[in-house]
């Protein structure tokens, strides 16, 4: 079952295919030139040497671009009360316990799984720079809410799943926002110095990422819907499951292997199937399609 709009609110739901083409034209002009130029989006492992300055902005004006279309797109088709909307859903802190144990126990399940096959594949953790330097767990907490989460969910739950929400049930729009998702990030794999870049080789990499990505999406959708499309929850949600896989790569020595990260795919993809087995095409409870 779709969540039902007024009449006002589907005409405000034309905007959803410009949010999308705003978003990957900002995309296009950061991240896309980054790729076609390499240029650098961190420090040459090799050299030493920095990124430019032209390509710290590029980066971040591309992190950024599902925001600000969001926020672009809230104001064009609602003018102010769209961008009030926005605030509100991102200070709509009251979630519930339950919500918030789902939030922060399911990433750490998941990463958990990952630590627990590193291990009994004879990988050996190792000591993360926070322990010597805890301070540098502020500056970590801070880059992950801002780069990902912050710069990415004012755009795709915030903005466009509800106006997906209009035309398809809670799970088809989360597979359509999952994909279209995925392949936004796809110039990281060729930008040098990014996360993305450094798996390796870009078609399987991607293709993993890509469905890693769309059970995320479903997960999200799924809070979402069931938190008062609360954008905080989504921000939080996206936050966790980013700063432990951070922490696992600390711990692992940035040496996760294939088999732990395999794990970490299949457990989202499980999670997202669990969710929809149990929750219905409206993934949530007692709306079963």
């Amino acid at each position: 079952m779709k969540r039902t709009f007024n009449s006002h609110e589907r005409k405000e739901a034309n905007g959803l295919w410009a949010f999308f083409i705003l978003t990957y034209v900002l995309m296009l002009l950061t991240w896309g030139v980054m790729a076609v130029f390499q240029m650098r989006a961190a420090a040459a492992t090799d050299t030493g040497a920095p990124p430019s300055a032209l390509g710290m902005v590029l980066f971040l004006l591309g992190g950024f671009s599902p925001s600000i279309a969001g926020t672009i797109m809230a104001w064009r088709v609602q003018g102010r009360d769209g961008l009030r909307d926005l605030w509100k859903r991102f200070v709509r802190f009251r979630l519930g316990g339950a919500w918030y144990l789902a939030i922060l126990g399911l990433p750490l399940l998941v990463r958990g799984l990952q630590a627990m096959v590193f291990a009994l594949g004879g990988g050996t953790f190792v000591k993360p720079p926070f322990v010597a330097q805890p301070l540098s767990l502020i500056g970590l907490t801070v880059m992950m809410f801002l780069f990902g989460p912050f710069s990415e969910e004012f755009g795709w739950r915030g903005f466009a799943l509800d106006r997906l929400l209009t035309r398809w049930n809670a799970l088809i729009s989360s597979l359509i926002l999952g994909v279209l998702w995925a392949f936004w990030h796809l110039p990281l794999f060729f930008i040098p110095g990014t996360a993305q870049q450094q798996m390796g080789n870009p078609v399987p990499m991607f293709t993993g990422f890509a469905v890693e990505v769309v059970a995320m999406s479903v997960l999200f959708t799924w809070v979402y819907v069931n938190t008062a499309r609360s954008i905080w929850g989504a921000i939080l949600f996206h936050m966790l499951l980013n700063y432990t896989s951070n922490l696992v790569l600390m711990v692992t020595g940035g040496t996760m292997g294939l088999a732990a990260h395999l794990t970490g795919t299949v457990g989202l993809v499980v999670l997202a199937v669990i969710v929809a087995a149990v929750y219905g095409a409206n993934l949530q409870r007692g709306q079963h399609d």
